[in-house]
């Protein structure tokens, strides 16, 4: 699909593009608020600045997609395999990540508040400066991220893998014990 149908078919009240493959392209800043792409495919995009609140990624194929300073306040990841994907100074407050691979990720100064993050896999990840205040990391694959200068006031990390990961320095007030 090109960026010129997807766009025609986003006027006529289309949002649902499930299993839909999309690649080579740019959407940069555009308004696409609960775009559904469960189960699709989304490579070599350009969606920096978008917003995407309330979108639906879950079980979908992410791989070179930039998604820097868009807008994934209560997005859906569930199960996604993200590759190469650039998430820097993101708003992804309550974004649902639960089982979505992000290994090796950029999300640097993200805000990832109130996130579900239960058994996600971010080894490598840079996550410097990001906000997981209240983020809810049970179980998480955390090996060698970056955390430093991360908030995890509030975070539940119990049965966190934070094998090699560089931890902040201080992790805020109410984060559950972290080792």
């Amino acid at each position: 699909m090109t960026r010129e149908e997807l766009l025609a078919d986003w006027a006529d009240g289309r949002h649902d593009f499930q299993g839909l493959r999309l690649a080579d392209i740019s959407l940069v800043a555009l308004n696409l608020r609960r775009l559904g792409l469960a189960r699709g495919t989304l490579a070599q995009a350009d969606l920096r600045g978008a917003d995407l609140t309330g979108a639906d990624f879950s079980g979908a194929s992410l791989t070179n997609v930039d998604l820097r300073m868009a807008h994934l306040f209560s997005a859906k990841f569930c199960g996604a395999k993200l590759v190469r994907v650039f998430l820097s100074g993101g708003n992804l407050h309550a974004s649902n990540w639960s089982g979505a691979d992000a290994s090796g990720c950029e999300l640097r100064a993200v805000h990832l508040e109130n996130a579900n993050l239960q058994g996600v896999k971010l080894p490598g990840a840079n996550l410097q400066g990001a906000n997981l205040r209240n983020a809810d990391l049970r179980g998480a694959n955390l090996r060698w991220a970056n955390l430093e200068e991360a908030c995890l006031t509030g975070a539940r990390l119990d049965g966190a893998d934070l094998h090699g990961a560089k931890l902040p320095d201080q992790p805020g007030p109410g984060a559950e014990a972290i080792g």
